[in-house]
């Protein structure tokens, strides 16, 4: 459908000339009432053979449109002293993507999010309790000497890469990440 979803009705005025008497509306009393009748049935004409058909046509495609969207939450794992990629399965290509990271039994913890334009994530810095935004990244832990970061590479229809990158140090333990994607346009299997 276009961007106007419904016809317009196409009633053509049925009462030309308006008065009170025969002559000034140029047409007898039963003609005048004949006349008048007209328009409502035009009207519904018009919502039984156009408007109701096209409302379902147009119920049909929301509902589409609603099954189209769909999400994904996975859990994944990554010890803080290994960099390098990481592939995570999804089953479809993801438009947006959302991670809630944190490390067990540390202050590390960050969110962030990736879209098709940008990726950026809210991290924890642990060795004071701050709050900091990290562009180009969606993963952060830093404890104010070392850092364990991942961003997001080689987004495909079945998943997307992981990078991870580390400082010379190490902040240790296991580094838990809630995914969760998102996604439209009938790109769901």
């Amino acid at each position: 459908m276009s961007e106007q979803y419904f016809t317009r009705p196409n009633v053509q005025p049925v009462i030309t000339n308006i008065g009170t008497t025969p002559e000034q509306r140029q047409m007898s009393t039963s003609e005048f009432k004949a006349k008048f009748d007209e328009m409502p049935e035009a009207i519904q004409q018009y919502i039984k053979e156009t408007l109701l058909a096209e409302l379902d046509a147009f119920k049909e495609e929301f509902m589409t449109h609603q099954t189209e969207s769909a999400y994904y939450v996975e859990i994944i794992f990554r010890n803080t002293s290994l960099a390098g990629v990481q592939r995570v399965s999804l089953p479809f290509k993801a438009k947006c993507i959302f991670f809630t990271s944190f490390i067990t039994d540390k202050t590390n913890h960050s969110d962030g999010q990736w879209s098709e334009n940008e990726q950026l994530c809210r991290y924890l810095l642990s060795n004071n309790g701050v709050y900091r935004r990290y562009s180009g990244q969606v993963i952060a832990a830093n404890d104010g000497v070392d850092y364990f970061r991942g961003s997001i590479n080689n987004v495909t229809n079945d998943g997307f890469d992981i990078n991870w990158e580390k400082s010379s140090g190490v902040i240790g333990g296991e580094m838990t990440v809630i995914v969760t994607a998102l996604t439209h346009g009938g790109e769901a299997q």
